[in-house]
């Protein structure tokens, strides 16, 4: 369960760059606060050492902050 809690960790930060990378091209920032948040409950299961069910089971609980202009 430990290496699926750390491959969850990071499919999150993954998750974030290529958005952000994505949404950057066309001259938007796409903002996934929760995905920071992810990364730190992911830490928090693995120093608990509590078993993490489904990578699912927290995505269906992200929020996606709407897209902010690049004005530079």
């Amino acid at each position: 369960m430990e290496e699926q809690v750390l491959s969850f960790s990071k499919y999150s930060l993954n998750y974030k760059l290529h958005w952000i990378l994505l949404h950057k091209t066309f001259g938007f920032y796409l903002v996934i606060s929760c995905a920071v948040y992810h990364l730190q409950l992911a830490k928090e299961i693995y120093d608990n050492r509590v078993a993490l069910a489904t990578p699912s089971i927290i995505e269906k609980q992200s929020c996606v902050v709407p897209l902010l202009m690049d004005h530079h």
